[in-house]
């Protein structure tokens, strides 16, 4: 039985031939974070698929495009909580997969950044660009719904793949958060301005902010975000308590 990586790789043969097609190039690879050995720059391919599919909840980070780094596999990369982009996704994977029987996250006080660290090692994640060939710092809305446009459902077809059962939409004005419910998971419930939770298919889409914006607004802190997210992650389990049972049984 092939990988989930593997299975994306095919995925992605097809879409960077019809992305060069279009005259797109610098094709990126994402997808499920590789958990074997650290090497100088990044890491191998290791357990990250008995991982995720153990997972008692599987968290994919569905972002924007990569910067600056164009022809490069994400999935070997090994972030560190000492950037600020990667802090805030470690922060809100910690978050999302701890939670006490009353539905509330650690306090982002309490949270040792020792174990953080070791915790962002070895949990499995996903992160997914839309936009596969590495931009700048930024990209414009526009730009970003053109690319989709052409290549949404080669994107749809990643998501579907990987199975998430929470996907943290980062940035895009609620673009991102509106493709997902229009194109994939169609019986979204709004539970707040951040959380999307639907029954029948047991999905959370979280409508967030980018990891990077706190760079941008030095007064949304990590702690506010984490904060403000968690909070309404509180009022989805109290809507839905069944989401704080395991999605693997």
């Amino acid at each position: 039985m092939k990988s989930y990586n593997e299975v994306l790789n095919e995925l992605f043969q097809r879409w960077e031939e019809i992305s060069k097609q279009h005259g797109d190039y610098g094709f990126c690879r994402d997808g499920l974070m590789y958990k074997g050995d650290s090497w100088s720059d990044g890491r191998y391919s290791g357990r990250e698929d008995e991982l995720w599919s153990n997972s008692p909840k599987r968290v994919l980070f569905l972002l924007k495009d990569t910067n600056k780094n164009p022809n490069r596999d994400i999935r070997e990369w090994k972030p560190t909580t000492d950037k600020k982009h990667y802090l805030n996704i470690a922060y809100w994977l910690y978050g999302l997969l701890h939670f006490d029987n009353d539905g509330n996250s650690p306090d982002f006080d309490s949270i040792d950044i020792k174990e953080l660290t070791s915790f962002f090692d070895d949990t499995p994640y996903a992160i997914v660009n839309s936009k596969k060939e590495s931009g700048s710092g930024s990209i414009q809305l526009k730009e970003l719904a053109k690319y989709i446009s052409k290549y949404g459902d080669f994107l749809k077809e990643q998501i579907l793949i990987l199975d998430p059962d929470i996907v943290v939409c980062g940035g895009g004005q609620s673009y991102l958060k509106n493709y997902v419910e229009e194109n994939i998971y169609n019986s979204l419930s709004k539970v707040n301005n951040w959380m999307y939770y639907s029954p029948n298919d047991n999905k959370l889409v979280i409508d967030s902010y980018h990891p990077s914006y706190t760079r941008r607004r030095p007064d949304y802190s990590c702690k506010y975000i984490y904060s403000t997210m968690m909070k309404c992650y509180k009022e989805l389990l109290d809507h839905y308590p069944k989401f704080k049972d395991s999605c693997r049984q």
